[in-house]
């Protein structure tokens, strides 16, 4: 028996990764010329995935390739083990012969850290310092390989948790590794990456190549779900163009329903609205925690806004939308402003507010009054 094909659980393979070829092309060529990248995407977007893939294909032109994710790392001790396991973890060949090297050049001893099994080298008996040796790695490795590495740092907002000043620590080092090390920035918190590259106050303004995920078009996505049911004994049916609907191009969410859809239909059983129906009334359970969840950490004001971005007919501070929602016209602005620097909300001019929710399994939840209808 065939095993659903859609994962929706997990970042994808790369070789499952859906049409982000121009962006791959991009993100390689940066890395294999020395430009570091800052790429953000909404949560959930296959950030994670792209970066993979990118990695993949850079590993095939001779570099080295260490993904570093910062995901929940509240110290810089925390970010430093991040940091030095992935190095242990990813490097190959004489790479690996050569980080091995390196430590032990360093010497013995150290400073436990809050992971276990990984301890700072205690150099100068200071974390910060121990943090510059590591990050420094990258060109003593060139130094002794000649190879340049390719690093990934994913969730890279979350270094802001650690300590406030680490950005500039991190810049400190990498801004001189020239042909030894390329970096791609990574981030699902749009309102942090901004802080962190788009304040003139931060030591990372202005230093790297901004580059947006957006959704994915739905011919891309139609192309892959239909496939991916035709190989495995399945039709979408007229399904697929309602799934496509609901989606919108958010590639976890599509999958989620396209995992769904797959399991309420038998082999070669055409999905029919019963069908449709059925996923409907099975995603609930998949997201209505979540949502709750995500609902009781809104304010007020907050709330109105993504009542009105999911449902208004006419602009934001229109008199009919602000008498709708309970908003005004001095609140709703700044907290449209909060929710898309969150990554709730994203800028769409087509749409009347000029908002859409990210998530539109959540605009839909929102809409009906905050149930599955």
């Amino acid at each position: 028996m065939p095993l659903n094909p859609f994962v929706f659980d997990r970042p994808v393979s790369p070789v499952d990764l859906i049409d982000r070829d121009p962006e791959v092309r991009r993100l390689v060529a940066n890395l294999e010329g020395g430009t570091n990248t800052r790429l953000s995407s909404p949560r959930r977007y296959g950030k994670t995935s792209l970066l993979a893939r990118v990695l993949e294909d850079v590993e095939r032109l001779g570099m080295g390739r260490v993904y570093v994710d910062f995901y929940g790392a509240r110290t810089t001790e925390q970010v430093h083990a991040r940091i030095e396991r992935s190095y242990e973890s990813q490097l190959k060949g004489p790479l690996a012969k050569a980080f091995a090297a390196a430590r032990r050049a360093a010497g013995g001893g150290g400073v436990s850290t809050p992971i276990g099994g990984v301890s700072l080298p205690a150099a100068g008996g200071a974390t910060e310092r121990a943090l510059l040796d590591l990050l420094d790695l990258p060109l003593r490795l060139q130094s002794r390989t000649g190879i340049r590495i390719a690093v990934a740092f994913d969730e890279f907002q979350e270094v802001l948790s650690a300590a406030d000043a680490i950005d500039g620590l991190i810049r400190s080092v990498i801004q001189h590794h020239g042909d030894a090390a390329s970096y791609v920035f990574a981030g699902s918190h749009p309102g942090l990456m901004s802080q962190l590259f788009g304040d003139r106050g931060r030591p990372f303004y202005g230093q790297a190549a901004p580059l947006v995920l957006g959704a994915l078009a739905d011919d891309d996505l139609a192309d892959y779900i239909d496939g991916r049911f035709t190989s495995s004994g399945r039709d979408p049916g007229a399904a697929l163009d309602w799934l496509l609907g609901l989606a919108e191009g958010h590639p976890q969410r599509a999958m989620l329903l396209a995992h769904l859809l797959w399991d309420a239909l038998e082999p070669d059983e055409p999905a029919t609205e019963e069908h449709w129906e059925r996923v409907l009334a099975h995603v609930e359970a998949f997201v209505r925690d979540e949502f709750e969840a995500a609902w009781g950490a809104l304010a007020s004001v907050e709330r109105g806004v993504a009542e009105a971005v999911a449902s208004a007919d006419s602009g934001l501070t229109a008199g009919s939308t602000l008498t709708r929602f309970g908003l005004t016209k001095g609140g709703a602005p700044p907290a449209a402003s909060r929710l898309e620097a969150a990554g709730i909300l994203a800028v769409d001019r087509s749409r009347p507010t000029g908002y859409r929710l990210v998530d539109p399994l959540f605009a839909r939840w929102v809409a009906a009054g905050r149930r599955w209808a």
